[in-house]
């Protein structure tokens, strides 16, 4: 049980972080993708989509970069 809710938290921070960076997206409109996916009024997949998928990145990244980092503890003791 702690075992998934470690990896749970760590894809949660993978999908906040990509939260942030699709709310960098269309704050910065590039490519103009912010006026695109703003302007889209009862189309919200593609805004979705935009962050499901690199959330689905960014949160296999986080846990792996947990589960890497777990045995760093014993090797300070050496």
């Amino acid at each position: 049980r702690a075992q998934v809710l470690f990896l749970l938290r760590h894809a949660l921070i993978g999908f906040g972080l990509a939260a942030v960076f699709v709310g960098a997206v269309l704050w910065s409109n590039a490519f103009g993708l912010g006026h695109l996916l703003l302007g889209a009024v009862g189309h919200p997949l593609p805004l979705l989509l935009l962050w499901f998928f690199p959330g689905l990145t960014m949160g296999s990244i986080q846990m792996g970069i947990a589960v890497m980092s777990l045995g760093d503890e014993n090797m300070d003791s050496d």
